[in-house]
């Protein structure tokens, strides 16, 4: 796990903040969005009692690091 050895190294050298800050911008510059605002994205909606997922948001699955919603079995 190369990139948590790096994550560490980097936390030493500049704190906890910047390191963090620095991982999320490479993320982003990936295009994967992580913390996706359901609620406030208009791509995103309600079917029935399920939210349907736009392509940004982690529970979509066919994002990179796809992860299904608590209470919502979808693979």
């Amino acid at each position: 796990m190369e990139s948590q050895w790096m994550f560490r190294t980097l936390a030493k050298e500049y704190g906890l903040e910047a390191a963090q800050g620095a991982f999320e911008q490479a993320v982003m510059d990936l295009g994967v969005e992580m913390n996706h605002d359901v609620l406030g994205c208009r791509d995103c909606h309600w079917e029935g009692r399920d939210i349907i997922y736009c392509r940004r948001s982690r529970h979509n699955q066919e994002h990179a690091y796809h992860e299904c919603p608590i209470g919502q079995e979808c693979c």
